[in-house]
């Protein structure tokens, strides 16, 4: 039987269950969003999660990706139906502040680039923007995103259009040769200016991973209040969004020293999680304690800032979307887990199949895109990105819905065989939950001895169909369904736990992760 990698086996779990799935809103939130302690609420305090995809128009041409292979239209069509609600739409400084940017149409850029079958591309797929200026074609794109009720946040991702990031790019910190704060703030004031009026525009992010030899924590606030301030004045609907030091990745600062603003109810913060941080330890090393590890960090730089009644917005997390790399599916293994746990708002990286020219390579391809080269296609099975998309939209800050589904993906290493019993007297308690089911639908086959892939599901469900599940999970003869009904055992699970099963081939060894303090730890 041969190795399946991560995708592929969430891409058969998609298609083996079909229990309650969240479906893309037919109409959008009643905009505009605000901030409830530690959660994004609409007009009438519902809870909006945030479920976006990165969508690059930073780089060189300053036109948003893919529009030379299809209608903007079709595209914002496609976000939706892959169930995400909301795009992290980038855009540079330079795009509003430089009369350079200011007065250059989208056909100028292109030729600026000697890019002539985008041009070609462009007339063909979206004419109405040819002979536009760069900011109107932007307009264009979030005026058709909104007119497919997706949501919109504004990310000012560099200063000078490019790729980002590095320390040594200029673009990185105040002070550095393309980030002037000064004029940074007058772009950022400008485009809340600009885009007041379009209700699906819900938040503008302040500056993309911050960082480079200038960062420090004084500045941070001193600029970054400034900035908050500039764009509330200007646009007061949208929420305010920062991100820390560090390429985004530590707000720890802030523990002690809160931002001191004017206003309130529209502030949200930023963290950045990719597996690159961790260099090949998710392929090398236990990838339990490794998430543990991992875990214990982050609790340190960013997600105390929950506990302290902000949001906390992921606004980037991915991997490379052709499930082949073992590192990256690991990594994404554990971060799932955590967004089951914590129900964060995040943005996937990324929607781009192609860029029109990235880092002098034209028609680069970007595998952590979710799209194809051609910008229709999913570069992965379709079930598997509407996994990534509509099942993590749960219910937090709400009532649990009785047919919220959790998804809890994990890796457990594992040494010796138990039994059942042993494994279930082995839980710790923490709290009731009375009509509870842990399913697992496990893949007859060792990832990388000794860990095994497991995916579980916690479901709170009056009722279930177990035959059903079962035929289901027999129709493809590669996977095994393990139900039990945990009050008919004397013992009861923890929702704030990540509860895991896994089975080798033989189907006999059995796992719990519980979480103990700052530390995940498995017991047998």
């Amino acid at each position: 039987m041969g190795k399946l990698s991560f995708f592929s086996v969430l891409s058969i779990l998609s298609l083996s269950i079909t229990l309650s799935t969240v479906t893309p809103p037919k109409q959008a939130a009643a905009l505009p969003l605000s901030t409830s302690s530690r959660w994004i609420v609409d007009e009438n305090g519902k809870r909006v999660k945030l479920a976006c995809v990165n969508w690059v128009s930073h780089l060189e041409v300053v036109v948003a990706e893919g529009l030379s292979k299809q209608p903007m239209d079709e595209i914002a069509k496609k976000i939706v139906s892959m169930g995400f609600n909301c795009v992290r739409l980038t855009w540079p400084i330079f795009l509003v502040t430089n009369d350079t940017y200011a007065s250059l149409t989208v056909r100028q850029s292109f030729q600026g680039f000697g890019l002539l079958e985008s041009i070609s591309g462009i007339q063909a797929n979206n004419p109405s923007i040819i002979d536009l200026p760069l900011i109107k074609a932007y307009q264009a794109v979030v005026s058709s995103l909104g007119n497919n009720n997706v949501m919109v946040i504004l990310d000012n991702h560099i200063g000078k259009p490019g790729w980002c990031c590095s320390n040594f790019d200029d673009n990185g910190f105040f002070g550095d040769t393309y980030f002037n704060p000064d004029q940074w703030i007058k772009g950022l004031t400008q485009m809340a200016t600009i885009f007041n009026g379009f209700p699906n525009v819900v938040g503008m992010s302040l500056r993309n991973e911050l960082r480079g030899q200038k960062q420090n924590v004084n500045d941070w606030y001193r600029y970054m209040e400034k900035g908050a301030e500039a764009v509330h004045s200007a646009n007061p609907d949208v929420l305010v969004i920062l991100s820390g030091l560090s390429y985004g990745t530590d707000l720890s600062f802030l523990r002690n020293r809160p931002v001191n603003l004017t206003f309130t109810g529209k502030v949200v913060f930023e963290v950045r999680w990719y597996v690159v941080s961790y260099g090949q330890a998710w392929k090398n090393g236990n990838p339990n304690q490794l998430c543990g590890r991992v875990m214990s960090n982050m609790r340190r730089v960013s997600w105390f800032l929950l506990d302290q009644g902000w949001p906390l917005f992921v606004s980037e997390f991915g991997l490379d979307q052709r499930g082949t790399n073992v590192n990256d599916n690991r990594y994404l293994g554990c971060f799932l887990g955590v967004e089951a746990e914590l129900d964060l708002d995040w943005a996937l990286r990324t929607l781009v199949g192609i860029c029109y020219l990235r880092g002098g390579v034209l028609g680069f391809d970007e595998v952590y895109g979710v799209l194809n080269w051609n910008w229709c296609d999913i570069r992965i099975q379709a079930s598997c990105n509407k996994y990534l998309s509509s099942n993590l939209l749960f219910k937090g800050g709400d009532k649990v819905d009785s047919k919220t589904v959790k998804e809890i993906p994990c890796y457990v290493s594992v040494q010796s065989s138990e039994a059942i019993e042993y494994f279930v007297k082995s839980l710790k308690i923490k709290e009731s939950m009375d009509n509870v089911l842990l399913l697992a639908h496990i893949r007859f086959k060792i990832i990388h001895p000794p860990f095994a892939f497991l995916m579980a599901w916690a479901l709170r469900l009056e009722k279930v169909n177990l035959r059903k599940l079962h035929s289901q999970a027999k129709t493809l003869g590669t996977l095994l369904t393990v139900a039990i009904k945990l009050k008919t055992y004397p013992v009861e699970l923890s929702l704030t736990a990540l509860i895991c099963l896994m089975a080798t081939i033989e189907g006999s060894i059995f796992a719990v992760i519980v979480e103990r303090g700052n530390r995940l730890v498995y017991k047998l």
